[in-house]
């Protein structure tokens, strides 16, 4: 695994993990967080939009 870019961010072992975390984050934050797979190996979130179409 490489250092995270971004360590002050959540973590999520899996991508399901993830997911299942930003969707409730709309509770919080007003909008469904985006999973990605960080160059770490753990999955983040984002409120970036996919290219080509949100999952």
């Amino acid at each position: 695994m490489n250092a995270c870019p971004t360590p002050a961010k959540a973590r999520y072992a899996t991508h399901a993990a993830a997911d299942h975390a930003g969707r409730h984050a709309v509770i919080t934050v007003g909008r469904h967080l985006r999973p990605y797979e960080c160059r770490c190996g753990w999955w983040h979130l984002t409120k970036i939009t996919q290219k080509g179409g949100a999952r």
